[in-house]
Parts: C-alpha cells; structure tokens; sequence
C-alpha cells in the first residue's frame, strides 16, 4: 500500500518552527519525523524543497464584531464565531515559508483533525481537550468543523465540565438547531482525572507544540469544514520545480568535479609516464657509450657546420685577392711565394708578401700598379729587386702589401 506523507508547521513561543510529518499507511496514521529550526533560519526553510506544508498561526476566537477584528487576518465559521490571527504574523511567516506553504490555519485546528484521523470510528462532533501554555484548550467540533476554542484554567475534573456547560449554553445560544456534543477527547496528559465519558486520542506525542504541527499537517488530507485564513502563496507555483533543478544542479557540480578528477589524474599519470621515459633515456645514454660517443661526434660536427656557416655568411676577400692574381699578373711575371699575417690591432687587415722572378723592372712596376689600383689592397710597396743569374736578365722581386678581407 503506497504512504501518504503530510507535513505542517507550528510556531513556538522562542521563535522556532517545529514540521512534523503524518503518514497514512497500511497500520493508519501515525506520526512520523518531527524537527525544529529557528524561524529566521532562511536556508533550513528553503530546503523544505519539494515539500508542500501547511502553516498553522496562534488565533483568536471572537463573536463577529468588526472592531475585534481590524487588524487581524479572519476566517469565520458559519455566523457565529470567527478566528482571526494577526495581520503582521500572517505576512511574516507565510513569507518565511511562502515556497512550500499550501494553507495557512489557526493553530488550534489540531482540535478538530487529530481526533477525526487518529481515532477508530470518530464522530463527526465531539469536544477536544488539550493542555497548552500553562492551561486547558478546548475545541467544539459540529459536523467536522471547528467552531470556536477557549483557553481557561482548570484543577479538576468537575472545573471541566462546569465550563463545558458554560460553552454549552454559550453555543446553544447562537446556534439552536445544532446539538452539543457529549464525546470528550483529549489529546494530551491534563493536570486531573479525566471524566468517565472522556476517551484520550494517542498520536505519539504529548508536546502541545507538535500537536499543533501534526494537527495542522492533517488539514492538507482532506477539505475539512476548518477555518482557512489563507491558500497557498503563488511562490508555490515553482515548487515541484525546484526538487528536480536542484538535483540537475548538484548532478552538473558532479560531474564537473568527477571530469576535473579524471584530468588531473590523467595529468598526473602522463606527468609519472614523461618522468619515467626521460629517467630511462638519462640512464640509456650514461650507460651506453656508442651513444655518448655519437653524441660527441655529432657535437663536433654541429660545431663545424656552426664555423662553416658562420664563415659563409661573412665571406672574406681572399679569393677575389686570387683571382686578382691570377688575372692581372703581366706577362713575363711569375709567382713563386706568398705568404700573410695578421695586422696588429686589428682583425680585418692581412699582410701580405708576394715573392716571384720576372725578365725585367718595369714588369714589377707595372704589377705594382696593376695592385695599388685594386679597392682590394691598401699600401703596396716592392720591398726588394735584383737581377740574378750569369747574364744578369731575371729580376727577383719581393712585394709586401695590406689585403683587406672584409
């Protein structure tokens, strides 16, 4: 058999709410969880979530005159009584729990409901007793409505039924043509012996305020005859909404967390498998030496190509000078030698001796002409010339001069 569960709402004197939940199985009603949470506790009340609640406020019961009621939300019974709780109260906590709130009730509608689910076979009109604030509350129920509820102070059992004929005379008198009820529940321990005719109605607690609770949970099973101060707020509307969303939301947070799990786990893994790849090839190349040795000759070589490279991309002027040489040299002049040093101070010039044999002077003249002419060559000079042999006809010569190589 499937559980209906109710929940409703009571106000306490410290400012807290107490919910308590009803259940209707296969065994009945019975009570189930009861908590308790400070009324400004913003965060527990929205996190009644998909649960729709019935509120229950302290009322005041008056015949109807307009002056008692001015400043009070009323819900009348009939045209006798009237019940009204006050307006600030009203807005405030219905505004407190506006997401959830299905009705708003007095508090006093456990008299009526507790006795009419928790009892086998009730009748539709009986008079509810229960000990409350110090006091005795009692609720006169005509055909499962609450008409009116009085708060007074009794010792006895007899100071009950005296203000049980009171209440009697007091009704019949406003309502002739409805029957006083004689069946007396109480709901709680009270202070005295209970009547002969008294029955007591168990629901799992004796604490006023929980009565109150589970009283006003029971207005939401059925539409009973009680005074309803107010419906559901339109803020309800979202209600059914909000469980699902929240749980989409929690889902994504999930799976967020879940897939950042999964990388940095990933990451670390790829992390360990590099550190362990990069270990290993520091230990191949310590312990191999062709490797070591590969690795040095390669070195080597980078650093050939690197001079090479950088030689080709500043080129020096020797071999335009050789060409020069080779080109220009008159006929009848022979080179033998040529050798150079570095300038001192500098690295751009070059010294240069040319030694060689021609058949006469003006061959070297001409040669030192052809040389001193060249945007090559800077200060050329014959630094010697003689004849040699028997015949005296071959010069030997020597030319020094500065190549500028770049």
């Amino acid at each position: 058999m499937r559980m209906n569960t109710f929940y409703g709402i009571s106000i306490t004197d410290d400012g807290s709410f107490i919910c308590a939940a009803v259940h209707n199985g296969s065994r009945g009603w019975r009570k189930g969880t009861v908590r308790r949470w400070s009324c400004g506790n913003r965060i527990r009340n929205y996190l009644l979530l998909h649960k729709t609640i019935q509120l229950a406020l302290p009322g005041h019961w008056v015949r109807e005159q307009p002056d008692d009621l001015q400043d009070k939300v009323a819900a009348r019974t009939g045209d006798s009584f009237t019940v009204g709780v006050n307006q600030s109260e009203f807005d405030h906590f219905t505004e407190l729990v506006a997401n959830n709130c299905g009705a708003t009730y007095p508090d006093d509608a456990f008299l009526a409901t507790i006795p009419l689910y928790f009892q086998d076979n009730p009748r539709d009109s009986f008079i509810a007793v229960s000990r409350i604030n110090g006091g005795v509350r009692i609720g006169i129920v005509l055909k499962k409505q609450l008409i009116t509820a009085l708060s007074c102070r009794c010792q006895s059992a007899e100071c009950l039924l005296g203000h049980l004929e009171r209440l009697r005379y007091y009704v019949q008198s406003v309502r002739p043509n409805e029957d006083f009820p004689t069946t007396i529940h109480a709901l709680t321990k009270l202070p005295f012996d209970l009547p002969p005719e008294a029955a007591t109605v168990d629901c799992g607690t004796d604490d006023p305020d929980v009565l109150k609770a589970i009283g006003v949970a029971l207005c939401g099973v059925d539409q009973l005859a009680l005074p309803r101060l107010g419906g559901s707020r339109p803020e309800t509307d979202f209600r059914p909404f909000r469980l699902p969303l929240l749980a989409a939301a929690a889902a994504l947070l999930l799976l967020s967390v879940a897939f950042s799990s999964v990388l940095f786990i990933r990451s670390s893994t790829l992390a360990g498998q590099v550190d362990a790849a990069r270990n290993s090839y520091r230990n191949l190349l310590e312990n191999n030496t062709d490797i070591r040795q590969l690795i040095s000759t390669g070195d080597s070589l980078s650093r050939k190509v690197f001079q090479l490279n950088k030689q080709v991309a500043h080129p020096s002027r020797w071999a335009p000078f050789l060409h020069l040489l080779g080109t220009k040299r008159p006929d009848g002049l022979f080179l033998e030698r040529m050798g150079s040093e570095p300038v001192t101070g500098t690295r751009e010039k070059v010294r240069v001796a040319l030694g060689g044999w021609c058949n006469n002077e003006t061959i070297a003249t001409d040669f030192i002409k052809v040389l001193s002419e060249s945007p090559l060559l800077t200060d050329v000079t014959l630094s010697s010339m003689e004849r040699v042999g028997n015949d005296k006809t071959v010069c030997r010569f020597k030319i020094i001069c500065i190549l500028l190589i770049k």
